[in-house]
């Protein structure tokens, strides 16, 4: 059965707000202008205070030398090192550890787009549109040897895992498989119709993904090179096609805008994942094969056996082309657009936060509920508060004295003004913040405590 998920408009995170109004109070209109001006100076405050603390809970490194697009990263199987290729003709290797670089490889001609590291970390494989593969030794930086075969460009390489065979996609619409001990191409892959511009091999070797701008996927078998099916439903082109560390799931993104995950021994599509505007570039799975990464003008983290939203990545990193965890899953690297290799430290990154539920509509926000367990056992929350709306991921919290209304107008007020602000979301959450605003009356006889930041506003 096809299952359909929509990326919510904005990212996971955490926000608590206490308004409290007397008990007389009539249902009746809000003074619009004076409760956005109260919202205004809660989210100013936390704007003001949060960014440092979240572009040093992610961003670990950026990686400066490119001049042009990064179309392609990957990490040595070690994790020490990471390899990028660019459209500005060079392949460079970093050291992860402190972001020196340590070897620029300049024998290319033509833009370079993939790379990758075979599983003995002996050598590295990349490739350019004018149609030649690059052998190198990453220790050294020496080109071991230059592979030429194709009619046309290539576009992306992979390794096999047990290192014993290379494939190449190319714009020559096929897919090259080449011993990687004698260096020759042993077979060449035709069926697709357009230029092929993704190649994966399954965790076990058995199985070889191609993604094509004919809008396929085709499973080959490596070992023969015979085709075993071919995937369709994408309406444009194939761009990256990647497997789960368990073979179970390969995931495809397109330039229809959507990415499907599929189960390659049958075929069929477990979820097609929406909600995104361009073409998608990149999309990888973490080694535990939980999270895929997905990125479109930043990268959006996808739980793999939900199929929800979970939270993306913050940082300021152009429109990334690529982007590979590190083997340990603890990093990951992304290049792109903005000519920059960019380092996330997901260690400090992704907090375990229980309500993780982004589904959200700003016209039909629910009614208040109680706060769910993992919402009191968070935020440690007492009896006090009874009322509850998750707005995208953003908790709003409110004692019993509050009229639904006014906390579903303070809801609407603050994903209007800072649902476009992950960053903001996830520092707030990882801080548990509280913020609480009330009205001093005589029905106000006591005021709950509160965790971390607390903001008081009286009238």
């Amino acid at each position: 059965m096809l299952s359909e998920i929509t990326r919510p408009a904005a990212g996971e995170g955490v926000f608590a707000v206490e308004i409290l109004y007397p008990s007389a109070y009539r249902k009746k209109a809000f003074n619009m202008k004076k409760i956005q001006s109260i919202i205004f100076t809660l989210l100013l405050v936390s704007i003001c205070l949060l960014p440092t603390r979240v572009a040093t809970a992610q961003l670990k490194a950026t990686l400066e030398g490119h001049t042009d697009n990064v179309w392609s990263v990957a990490f040595s199987p070690n994790g020490n090192m990471l390899a990028s290729a660019s459209w500005d003709q060079t392949v460079r290797l970093w050291n992860v550890n402190t972001g020196r670089l340590l070897h620029t490889l300049t024998e290319h001609t033509n833009e370079v787009l993939s790379v990758a590291f075979s599983p003995d970390g002996n050598t590295l494989a990349s490739a350019d549109w004018d149609g030649t593969i690059h052998l190198w030794n990453p220790r050294n930086g020496n080109l071991k040897r230059t592979l030429t075969g194709h009619a046309g460009g290539v576009t992306s390489v992979a390794f096999s895992p047990d290192g014993e065979m290379l494939a190449s996609a190319s714009a020559d619409q096929t897919v090259g498989l080449w011993n990687a001990e004698t260096w020759k191409l042993e077979e060449t892959l035709i069926g697709h119709t357009e230029v092929v511009d993704a190649v994966a091999f399954s965790p076990d070797g058995a199985m070889l993904a191609s993604g094509s701008r004919d809008a396929t996927v085709r499973l080959w078998n490596p070992n023969n090179g015979k085709l075993k099916r071919t995937l369709t439903g994408h309406t444009d082109e194939v761009q990256r096609v990647a497997f789960s560390s368990d073979g179970d799931i390969l995931a495809s993104g397109s330039r229809d805008t959507t990415i499907r995950l599929w189960n390659p021994h049958t075929g069929r599509v477990k979820q097609t994942l929406t909600g995104y505007t361009d073409g998608i570039n990149p999309v990888t799975f973490s080694p535990d094969g939980m999270i895929l990464l997905i990125g479109e003008h930043g990268i959006s983290i996808w739980d793999t056996e939900t199929g929800e939203y979970k939270n993306p990545l913050v940082g300021d990193i152009g429109n990334p082309f690529s982007v590979v965890f590190s083997p340990d899953g603890e990093m990951v690297a992304t290049g792109g657009g903005d000519h920059k290799v960019h380092l996330f430290d997901l260690t400090r990154y992704i907090p375990d936060i229980p309500f993780a539920d982004l589904t959200f509509d700003i016209t039909n926000i629910p009614e208040p509920l109680p706060p769910p367990a993992a919402v009191r056992d968070f935020f440690e929350l007492g009896t006090f508060y009874q009322q509850w709306i998750n707005v995208g991921g953003l908790p709003l919290l409110a004692s019993e004295k509050v009229n639904p209304y006014a906390l579903k107008e303070a809801a609407w007020l603050i994903w209007q003004m800072i649902g476009h602000r992950p960053d903001v979301l996830k520092a707030l959450a990882e801080l548990k913040t509280v913020f609480t605003y009330w009205r001093l009356t005589k029905y106000i006889l006591t005021f709950p405590n509160t965790n971390s930041l607390t903001t008081l506003s009286i009238f």
